[in-house]
């Protein structure tokens, strides 16, 4: 069975890290881990292909970044292409990076060489690393595809590509899709590395309920930064015939890339759509063996109640380093998630505590702030810059927490429907 990216790899990593041994494809096996090795079997190296008068110093180019994503019944399949070419007169070492979201799993991963496919195989880590240096000192085209234990969903997949020779390198990955604030997003991370001729990322959702509410927010291109309410200029979305099928295509030329990045796109493709109402009994999906149970209580009931949340953050020394990073990532994917019907203060405490003030926008003394995306973007820009130091006065910050959360009852700020939590 596939193994899931986000749990079950990097706890195999330090037992069994993936190799990848050159076989046909029909002989996949669908076992995948953290790192593989994929070797040109090839015995010997034809040392006439080698270009004469060659650059031995150039780079590897990428000719095409091609990501084909199908998604059915809200499950995406997605195919990752990276056509690469060595015009060097020496074989070189490359590397093809891919980000996968934290629920997916890859369940393939192969290179083509000279029209023939080779897929790789699971074996132990010392054995790949082992077998990835002999075939790059024989000159043989190689794999190595690792997967970075702080950071689970980054695939890097270092290949030894032969003088003169082009290679395609394809990763395969797959999630099931989750409904957040009343819509399914799926999430591409789409980055060569370089700018390019052919940049193509095609998205076909076929679902057994009528599509609604496709939105395609802009490119994002800071981890940090909040989903853009603005559509991508670049996104075509093209409606066939059945209200069950939709396409997505997002395609940037080489000048359209220089714009963006002097090495080429790098961001979040992001896709994000509901579908119709069916019946209060869910929707149950049957594919290969497996089926899946869906819930989704209808709009009377789905509709989001407003928040005023207190945010408490420790800053104090003992939070210097992951505990830090890891509250002002969750600090992201929260404030991501509030609307204009929300409000919100941000508290932090170390040895003395302090209330956070918006230099945009004036509010009364202990009075909160209304969610709206110029005031999170302000609080996001705050919390990313903070840093750990000092005691940890957690009591003084809790009662300031629940002073504001009374003094902006008390001033009926907002209707009583508003839920106030620290």
């Amino acid at each position: 069975m596939p193994l899931p990216a986000a749990s079950l790899l990097p706890h195999m990593l330090g037992l069994a890290g993936l190799l990848l041994l050159a076989s046909p494809a029909s002989a996949l096996a669908q076992q995948f881990t953290t790192e593989v090795v994929v070797v040109n079997t090839k015995k010997n190296y034809d040392f006439s292909r080698r270009p004469q008068g060659g650059d031995p110093n150039a780079k590897p180019a990428i000719s095409k970044f091609l990501v084909r994503s199908d998604v059915q019944f809200r499950y995406a399949r997605t195919v990752v292409q990276s056509h690469v070419e060595n015009p060097a007169s020496r074989a070189q070492v490359v590397t093809f990076s891919v980000v996968i979201p934290d629920t997916a799993f890859v369940s393939n991963f192969s290179m083509i060489i000279d029209n023939k496919e080779f897929v790789a195989e699971v074996k132990k880590k010392d054995e790949a690393q082992e077998t990835f240096d002999n075939a790059v000192e024989a000159g043989r085209g190689a794999g190595l595809v690792r997967q970075n234990l702080r950071d689970a969903n980054l695939i890097v997949v270092s290949t030894n590509v032969e003088a003169g020779s082009k290679v395609r390198f394809s990763l395969t990955y797959e999630e099931l899709l989750s409904r957040k604030l009343g819509r399914y997003e799926h999430i591409i991370h789409v980055n060569p590395g370089q700018i390019v001729d052919d940049f193509i990322v095609d998205v076909f959702i076929n679902e057994s309920l009528p599509i609604e509410n496709v939105v395609v927010p802009r490119l994002k291109t800071d981890p940090n930064s909040l989903t853009s309410e603005e559509s991508n200029p670049l996104a075509t979305i093209l409606r066939e015939e059945q209200p069950n099928n939709v396409n997505i295509q997002f395609v940037a030329n080489r000048t359209v890339q220089e714009k963006m990045n002097a090495d080429g796109v790098n961001g979040q493709f992001i896709v994000q759509y509901d579908v119709g109402t069916h019946n209060e009994n869910g929707d149950i999906q049957l594919l290969d063996g497996y089926f899946v149970h869906f819930f989704s209580p209808d709009n009377t009931t789905s509709t989001k109640l407003p928040v005023h949340v207190v945010f408490v953050l420790d800053i104090s020394g003992s939070m210097e380093g992951a505990k830090l990073d890891q509250t002002k990532d969750a600090m992201v994917t929260i404030l991501d998630d509030m609307t204009g019907q929300d409000y919100f203060n941000i508290i932090t405490f170390n040895s003395c505590v302090d209330t956070w003030k918006s230099r945009a926008e004036e509010v009364n003394p202990g009075i909160a702030y209304r969610g709206t995306k110029a005031l999170r973007d302000e609080a996001l820009r705050y919390t990313l810059q903070l840093g750990a130091e000092g005691l940890t006065d957690i009591n003084d910050a809790l009662k300031t927490a629940l002073d504001l959360i009374k003094n902006a009852q008390q001033a009926a700020q907002f209707p009583d429907t508003v839920h106030p939590t620290v």
